[in-house]
């Protein structure tokens, strides 16, 4: 935010003042503004102001966590939490998520450095909300963790929706490969495919280490006008978890 003198006489001073909203700034900070005006030796002026900018607390790396993958191969998330000038205390935390993270807080240095490390426990599923830490320090009484989780159970599917087709008429026909992975280290074999065969072909290939596969997809377009787009559903099941079929959001276009 900028306010200035608009008009200065032959000789006379001015005064511009500058205000900068620091609000989620943390560090060293430099920022700049140019001054224009009527001067024919110098009609164009650059102001830059510094400084250091420190939080009343500061959440290292930052404060957020995100679990994406299986389970078993998810380690702990660990977020430090450390005092600016004043020291603090960290009174209470309040899990929003707790059907699916754990967590605990540690005391490294009392009043002025603390570890939360947080750990996922659900077997599968997508999940989002907060950890909210309560404190004693007047600026800030709260500091609020966002946790997001993305975790997939003994098999994994990925991507789970795409897009195939002719996208416009400067491009090739556009394919697309999903990937099948058992999260253990048994073998897996895919029992059943279903997806519509006037839409899709889908041509699945094993891995060496037969823990997955590659499923290359390529759309027919014969089967839509000029300009069409269908959605389609290709559904996978495995001898890893009978009965369960994973579904992929398939998008055909021909333009």
């Amino acid at each position: 935010m900028a306010d200035h003198d608009r008009s200065i006489p032959p000789g006379g001073e001015g005064t511009i003042k500058l205000q900068l909203n620091l609000a989620g700034y943390d560090g060293r900070v430099r920022k700049s503004a140019t001054v224009y005006s009527n001067d024919s030796n110098q009609a164009q002026l650059s102001l830059t102001m510094q400084g250091q900018v420190q939080t009343a607390i500061m959440v290292s790396p930052r404060p957020a966590v995100f679990f994406q993958g299986a389970r078993e191969q998810l380690p702990p998330q660990t977020l430090d939490i450390t005092a600016g000038r004043d020291p603090f205390q960290v009174l209470k935390v309040t899990n929003q998520l707790a059907d699916q993270i754990d967590y605990q807080l540690n005391t490294l240095e009392p009043g002025r450095h603390y570890q939360l490390v947080v750990t996922n426990k659900a077997a599968s599923g997508d999940y989002q909300g907060v950890l909210i830490c309560t404190t004693d320090h007047p600026q800030k009484p709260q500091l609020t963790i966002r946790v997001t989780g993305r975790i997939e159970g003994r098999v994994s599917v990925r991507p789970k929706q795409l897009l195939i087709g002719k996208l416009n008429q400067a491009q090739g026909v556009k394919i697309a490969t999903v990937v099948v992975m058992n999260n253990g280290q048994e073998a897996i074999k895919i029992t059943k495919l279903d997806f519509d065969s006037n839409l899709l072909q889908v041509e699945p290939e094993q891995l060496e280490s037969h823990r997955g596969y590659t499923l290359r997809l390529t759309p027919k377009l014969e089967s839509l006008a000029n300009g069409e787009q269908r959605k389609t559903e290709l559904k996978i099941e495995t001898d890893i978890d009978p009965g369960h079929a994973y579904p992929v959001q398939v998008f055909v276009v021909n333009r």
